[in-house]
């Protein structure tokens, strides 16, 4: 049996074939450079839902299209962290700006999910951002950033260095996994 290809190898480097990592020019009806860019659209559209108020996980996606070993490693962690990090922006955006709406039965967060962030915020202060990935209570933590009027590039820099920090870990294990 064979050794498989490492998987931060793209299908189309294996195969020396055009593809947006390997620097080659694609072709005009180049099927499987259009598959792979819908994949990576995907994931960043998965990554940003997650992220907001829809109840949605990215990792499953996330992690089954790095052991599938036909995308580049360095694209996934570019759309997932980059979707997620936009996703804690709206948060953030809808803490700043839509508070006065939060008796309204649409608004995204509930009393004690914010009363949670809240006092977890307080506790902590800004450097709690460094857990907006953790399910649950990273969302609300990031409304709570908008809320308390955080500086937006502090936001940006905590929260990307810990949805990029999750991404990162979680692409290292499944790569030291896959090799094992």
């Amino acid at each position: 049996m064979g050794r498989r290809p490492h998987p931060l190898l793209t299908f189309q480097q294996r195969q020396d074939k055009p593809s947006i990592s390997n620097g080659k020019k694609l072709g005009k009806n180049d099927g499987c450079s259009r598959r792979l860019m819908e994949s990576y659209i995907g994931l960043f559209l998965s990554a940003l839902l997650a992220a907001t108020i829809v109840p949605f996980s990215s990792e499953v996606l996330f992690g089954g299209m790095v052991a599938s070993g036909t995308f580049n490693a360095g694209s996934l962690l570019l759309a997932a962290s980059t979707g997620n990090i936009l996703g804690a922006l709206v948060n953030w955006g809808l803490g700043r700006y839509c508070l006065r709406w939060r008796d309204r039965k649409w608004f995204p967060f509930s009393e004690p999910q914010l009363a949670r962030a809240s006092r977890f915020f307080n506790r902590y202060g800004v450097w709690s951002l460094l857990f907006a990935w953790v399910p649950v209570i990273g969302d609300p933590l990031t409304f709570a950033a908008g809320v308390l009027k955080v500086r937006f590039l502090l936001f940006i820099l905590l929260v990307t260095i810990s949805k990029t920090g999750r991404y990162a870990l979680l692409l290292g294990l499944i790569d030291h996994l896959w090799k094992v």
